[in-house]
């Protein structure tokens, strides 16, 4: 790296470098078990990433839930059937209010056919 310029790595190398740093700066004597550790005191820091990676998507998608259902409500109206915040069951294409707004474009969710198909997973929508 020493022979090498930032500008020389893709985007997303930058950018997990500047990740390394942050933990860096946030765990001082890091590098320094990193670079004089045993190989079994190295696995355990890259576990404990792992880790921690882990539940921080947890908390991310947990939270979600509860923001997506104030985005999606009506001013001053209830979501009828009603959603609960704490859990997904019947949500997606399964409630209407979020069948409709998860229709692919180009498709009529009013269509009979079209919600039964896509609740069924007969019809399925494409992650791209």
């Amino acid at each position: 790296m020493e022979d090498c310029s930032l500008e020389d790595f893709s985007a997303e190398e930058r950018r997990e470098h500047r990740v390394f740093e942050q933990l860096l700066d946030s765990y001082p004597s890091l590098l320094d078990r990193l670079k004089d550790g045993s190989e079994e005191e190295i696995l355990h820091v890259g576990e404990l990433i792992g880790k921690g990676t882990a539940g921080a998507r947890g908390d991310d998608t947990k939270t979600l839930k509860a923001v997506v259902l104030d985005w999606i409500t009506p001013n001053r109206e209830a979501i009828q059937p009603p959603l609960h915040r704490n859990t997904k069951i019947n949500r997606g294409f399964n409630h209407e209010l979020t069948g409709s707004l998860l229709c692919p474009a180009g498709l009529n969710w009013n269509d009979p056919q079209t919600k039964e198909n896509l609740c069924s997973g007969e019809m399925l929508v494409p992650g791209d």
